[in-house]
């Protein structure tokens, strides 16, 4: 998600000299000033002791945010709340849904924690893809309450029971709205009450094949995605390495022949195009190992469809849900026997010899290791295969590393030489673009040619809880966004997080990245970003070096802002991300706010500003490193501005089981990230403020022994 700002950067900076934002007066000269007074929903923060009733008489007040904001501030069981809590719910209603969706946790949480009447303010689903999503969201709330229920013990426990059945009797009215696409008859006037009993037989007819069309989506939705979170799990019971990926191999190439109609990816918005799955590419699906979890990226081809994964046309009744269920069963079954015997290899030597040659798009050398790999295999039992071909794997990576360092040792002066050896060295740090691989995928493929295709990917956790995850990318996303409204070229990219349960759930997939660890991991001989960049985009002041470093300027600019507003922690090269435009992109959000790995705060930097990326920069004294400090500037400027919508958010979810809030005091949480936007300064003092935040990240000997550790404990390159 691009800023369409940043392609006017190399504008904006065009009248900066080499002597411009090295004082904090400066970076005042070159900005507007901080704004005093607050943005709309800081106003409505100050007045949230105020009537609402009188708030919400204006209709600019009546946004989503606003109103569960004050909602959060309301119960509907104290005495004098009542009242003003139904008001507040009744209002949710003049939301458009389209707002709500990104607000969906809070929603939920609000009714969960305020509300203890059976109607809620949940009722107003009638899309089909915000139900759906919602009811993710319920089965987790109610997966987490019975397990607290299993293991409380007392009052506590009998208090998880209640809410479990709350939870319950919720994911019934959430599906029953859902599948019946229409307010509940208490908000309907008489006349539309009597058009919805009286109708003619016809549109009668019709209503009841649609809602049973809707029933079979609904439920065809949830059964492929648990199908696809479930084998997450059981792949956990094979050993590390290629049995994992074969298992995997096995079980999607057979949930590939019972695809229900119309299933989609729903790493989406309600607004965008409903895309329906209509194969799984098993030969680009990868597993991501560790001993305890068995993430694993799908790929998918697609057709889109005039429609919106809100209402989508549905005129099918799926029917191979029911197979794809008691194929589910029997996976599940023979995965448990397997598990206890040598799992049988089910691809041949040729095709996994044909997986690892699409690893590589150069000339295999005859006489390499994969020349002879049948003599080496082909007579051996099944465990001896599979060693030797876990054997292979290695060899082979050396072999891709050999053979890409011999491409480059051969460079020549000449243009297509440098081009070809550029392409080289991108695809070994990348491998394909993503439209080189989705036209290699449509050349293979039966539905390639058809209209409106196209090939998705998404990541598939379970035993994984991914609500503090989303939260975070709700921050990140609410942050971009502001950036976006207050035209600050600052890079920021958020990535759909779907929660499917209490363990489980989908990550976007990010196409044309890799992390920095392992570019340096990938890239024959690296030395450092700076011959890197000149390598890869050409020498310093051409134009793709220019487009390219600009791009990097921007994001560790959005990104510094972001980790020290949230306090975001484990900022290791294997969570931060490399695009093939320059940009980086930060990764897993598993410690903000206030936790550190290890329960110790040794990350004390504002933000990881490492001397590798300050060199790229061309130094501190380069005019890139100063438009990287004035963009720090103001982006601390802009969010400072607009903090209330931050903390906001912070507020509603602050009673969450979230890791960042297990062990912490919710008000200090809050009064510290309200005390880290430094509100009270005035610009000169905000100026000179955001400058040593940039140099104290710079010089700080903690950032580079958190790298060290890294190194020993996890093998992390710095």
């Amino acid at each position: 998600m691009v800023n369409k700002n940043s392609q006017t950067t190399n504008k904006k900076y065009a009248g900066l000299s080499s002597s411009d934002c090295q004082t904090g007066e400066s970076i005042v000269r070159q900005s507007s000033p901080v704004t005093k007074a607050v943005s709309p929903i800081s106003a409505s923060h100050t007045a949230v002791v105020e009537d609402p009733i009188k708030i919400f008489s204006n209709p600019e007040n009546c946004t989503a945010a606003l109103i569960l904001q004050h909602l959060s501030r309301h119960n509907d069981h104290e005495d004098g709340h009542k009242g003003i809590f139904v008001f507040l719910v009744n209002k949710l209603y003049d939301v458009k849904t389209e707002e709500m969706e990104f607000y969906m946790p809070e929603l939920l949480n609000i009714f969960v924690n305020k509300c203890t009447e059976k109607k809620s303010d949940l009722e107003c689903v009638t899309s089909l893809h915000f139900g759906i999503k919602m009811s993710w969201y319920v089965d987790a709330e109610c997966s987490q309450q019975f397990l607290e229920a299993m293991t409380l013990k007392g009052a506590d426990a009998l208090h998880a029971q209640k809410q479990h059945q709350r939870m319950l009797g919720l994911r019934n009215l959430v599906e029953e709205v859902t599948i019946n696409q229409r307010l509940p008859s208490m908000y309907l006037d008489e006349a539309s009450q009597a058009v919805n009993i009286q109708g003619d037989e016809d549109r009668m007819l019709d209503a009841f094949a649609n809602k049973e069309r809707r029933l079979a989506y609904f439920h065809d939705q949830h059964r492929f995605m648990w199908f696809m979170t479930d084998l997450s799990s059981r792949l956990r019971q094979y050993p590390l390495g290629s049995v994992r990926a074969q298992r995997m191999r096995v079980e999607l190439e057979a949930a590939n022949k019972f695809i229900p109609n119309g299933v989609y990816v729903p790493c989406c918005y309600m607004d965008e195009t409903h895309r329906r799955i209509v194969r799984i590419v098993v030969g680009e699906c990868n597993v991501f190992s560790t001993k305890e979890r068995v993430p694993y990226m799908v790929t998918v081809e697609s057709i889109g469809s005039p429609f919106t994964v809100s209402h989508p046309v549905i005129s099918f009744v799926a029917e191979n849900s029911h197979v794809l269920q008691e194929t589910t069963e029997m996976l599940q079954e023979r995965s448990k026997r397997e598990a206890e015997n040598v799992p049988t290899a089910t691809l041949s030597i040729d095709e996994e010899k044909e997986n690892m040659l699409k690893k590589l798009a150069l000339h295999v050398d005859p006489n390499g290791p994969l020349n002879d790999i049948e003599a080496r295999i082909g007579s051996l039992d099944l465990e001896e295969r599979r060693k030797k071909l876990e054997e292979f794997e290695k060899d082979f990576e050396e072999y891709e590393k050999k053979e890409i360092e011999r491409r480059l040792g051969a460079r020549k002066n000449k243009l297509d030489d440098e081009t070809m050896d550029r392409n080289a060295l991108m695809y070994a740090c990348f491998g394909e673009s993503d439209k080189e691989r989705a036209d290699r995928i449509a050349e293979q493929s039966p539905f390639g040619k058809s209209l409106n295709w196209s090939v998705q990917s998404f990541i598939v956790k379970a035993n994984d809880d991914m609500r503090q995850e989303h939260f975070a990318m709700q921050l990140v996303e609410r942050t971009h966004r502001i950036f976006i409204r207050e035209q600050v070229p600052l890079y920021l990219r958020p990535y759909h997080v779907i929660v499917t349960d209490r363990d489980s759930g989908l990550m976007e997939c990010l196409v044309d990245s890799t992390s920095l660890h392992s570019l340096k991991k990938k890239y024959p001989n690296f030395t450092n970003l700076s011959d890197y960049w000149k390598v890869t985009y050409g020498n310093v002041g051409t134009e793709a070096h220019t487009k390219a470093l600009n791009n990097f300027v921007e994001s560790v600019a959005g990104y510094s802002v972001l980790c020290y507003i949230l306090q975001i922690k484990d900022r290791h090269n294997g969570n931060i991300m490399v695009h093939r435009d320059g940009h980086i992109i930060h990764i897993d959000y598993g410690f903000l706010l206030g936790n550190s790995p290890g329960a110790i705060t040794f990350e004390n930097a504002p933000f990881k500003l490492t001397q590798e990326f300050v060199d790229l920069m061309g130094g501190v004294n380069s005019i890139m490193f100063k438009n990287f400090t004035m963009l720090v500037h103001l982006g601390l400027k802009c969010l400072t501005k607009h903090k209330q919508e931050i903390i906001s958010l912070v507020e509603m979810m602050g009673n969450q089981k979230f890791p960042c809030f297990e062990n912490a005091h919710i008000p200090t949480v809050i009064r510290d990230l309200n005390a880290r936007f430094k509100s009270d300064l005035n610009e000169l003092e905000y100026a000179k403020w955001s400058k040593s935040l940039v140099d104290e990240a710079l010089y700080s000997w903690r950032t580079r022994q958190y790298d060290n550790f890294q190194k020993l404990t996890n093998g992390i390159i710095p």
